[in-house]
């Protein structure tokens, strides 16, 4: 029997929450807050959003008797929840989306001359007495920045060594955009022991590739390497559009982002006829489990939640 295909992806999750086993109470700790919803995403409604928390917090741990979230309006929900350990970790699983999105990506080889007419405008040189370097770093930020790449001139991001930095690097691009190609995403990469600025590529519509799929199923179990790692499954209608994505994008990178963070871009090798999807890195089974809640059960609607 043929064995499905899979692209591994890397990612983690900034705050990460410890998901504990049924049996006994996260903790002795308790928690109120209101969930504002600021913004609506298609037809998604405040009674989805209700069941959405509800399954989210069930999986993390959370005893049903100990649970209790109800609609204030038609735009606020009542969240309190008992017997957890971390305040801040229950909170931000609420106020996590759990957006994932396909992107694909921009090569330096294609963007180059749009960085140098970007530096033009930034252009700083008042004869100072300093090296090639120096100069090249103050001068030409985005182009050098750029070409210091490990992937050059075939990658798709710029690795910086710490925030400030990055930062830097992200309104230097931000100043001088009208000099940038139209269709070009800029997204911050998530942590991974190294800060990255990634350079995306927009689809007619200013859209993605492909946006929030339809998970047919997932869980976790261990890879090919015996790490833990979540493996989804796309319905059908997704199914057949990864197919054709996977299938247009061999030998080129796909980058998936969640929450508007890129935390891997991997090169396609070969189409993937099944919806199919690996998402794995040195991670914990309980980091992985995280992960599998936030997608199971994603929220379109930007929100805001406030302890009271």
């Amino acid at each position: 029997m043929r064995q499905p295909q899979f692209i591994n992806f890397a990612l983690i999750i900034i705050t990460i929450i410890s998901i504990s086993s049924c049996g006994k109470r996260l903790g002795d700790k308790e928690v109120r807050f209101s969930v504002k919803v600021l913004e609506f995403q298609g037809s998604e409604s405040i009674q989805d959003i209700q069941q959405s928390l509800k399954s989210r917090m069930l999986q993390y741990g959370v005893y049903r008797n100990d649970l209790i979230i109800d609609a204030k309006s038609k735009n606020e929900l009542f969240v309190y929840v008992k017997g957890i350990d971390d305040i801040d970790k229950v909170m931000n699983l609420a106020e996590t989306q759990g957006k994932l999105e396909f992107w694909r990506t921009y090569e330096f080889q294609n963007l180059m001359l749009h960085l140098q007419a970007a530096d033009s405008l930034l252009w700083t040189n008042k004869n100072e007495q300093i090296t090639s370097r120096e100069f090249n770093e103050k001068n030409f930020p985005l182009t050098y920045g750029a070409s210091q790449s490990i992937s050059f001139p075939h990658g798709s991001s710029v690795i910086f060594s710490d925030e400030a930095s990055r930062d830097n690097y992200l309104s230097l691009l931000e100043t001088s955009k009208d000099r940038l190609p139209e269709d070009l995403k800029v997204l911050k990469g998530v942590d991974l022991g190294e800060l990255a600025v990634h350079f995306l590529k927009y689809e007619t519509g200013n859209t993605s590739l492909m946006k929030s799929p339809v998970i047919l199923r997932s869980h976790v179990e261990t890879d090919s390497r015996n790490l833990p790692a979540v493996m989804l499954e796309f319905d059908t209608e997704d199914a057949e559009k990864w197919k054709r994505i996977t299938g247009s994008m061999i030998g080129k990178q796909i980058a998936m982002a969640f929450d508007d963070e890129v935390f891997m871009a991997p090169m396609v090798h070969s189409e993937i006829p099944n919806g199919a999807c690996q998402i794995s890195g040195n991670f914990s089974f309980e980091e992985c489990r995280y992960i599998n809640v936030i997608i199971k059960y994603p929220i379109s609607a930007k929100l805001e939640l406030t302890r009271l």
